[in-house]
């Protein structure tokens, strides 16, 4: 497959409170060819403040997960993770957001089937009731589509995306990334939207 950007090497991105800090963790292929990554913080007024590198790497299965802990979002902060190539300019995927001394919870996001051509479906879990929001990023960081926001009670949930963009034209074949917020955390996961 063909890759236009760096971002769309990376495969999840999951970012939760610990008691260090904002704890960012991240996986893209083992076998894929990043230069690493760069994290930064939004500063007042919206710019980016650079919190520093992928700070340590472990190999799982057939990916490679980096991870970042981050002291000084004590208080929350929002975040956005740049991918960096020697193919061409760095690559940022965010707004990443993560509250504060948020319950550590478990949030995790699946998507099938993946690669789809018609339609996608979105599975997830809460531990406890939330407001919930799931949106569709295109590689450029444009929210495409919204495909669930609203509260959920406790348990196994579900949404379905019939790949519309919120115009309500077909989005065209490529990578998109899915956000899941609820709960304080903020998960990511990639999906690829194949030829109609």
């Amino acid at each position: 497959m063909m890759r236009d950007s760096p971002q769309a090497m990376l495969e999840r991105l999951d970012v939760t409170w610990t008691a260090g800090g904002a704890q960012l963790a991240w996986a893209v292929r083992s076998n894929e060819h990043v230069d690493g990554f760069n994290v930064y913080r939004e500063g007042p007024g919206g710019g980016l403040v650079f919190a520093g590198n992928d700070a340590s790497l472990e190999i799982a299965g057939s990916d490679a997960v980096f991870r970042f802990t981050d002291a000084a979002g004590a208080g929350g902060a929002v975040y956005w993770l740049g991918v960096r190539s020697c193919s061409g300019p760095e690559g940022l995927i965010g707004p990443i957001p993560v509250e504060a001394g948020a319950a550590a919870s478990r949030l995790e996001l699946s998507a099938s089937p993946n690669p789809a051509t018609n339609s996608l479906h979105f599975e997830f879990s809460l531990e406890r009731e939330a407001d919930v929001t799931l949106e569709v990023f295109d590689l450029e960081g444009r929210r495409v589509a919204t495909p669930f926001a609203g509260h959920l009670s406790a348990g196994p949930a579900s949404a379905a995306w019939n790949m519309n963009a919120r115009a309500g034209e077909a989005v065209g074949p490529g990578v998109y990334f899915a956000r899941l917020e609820a709960l304080g955390r903020t998960t990511y996961t990639r999906v690829t939207v194949a030829s109609r």
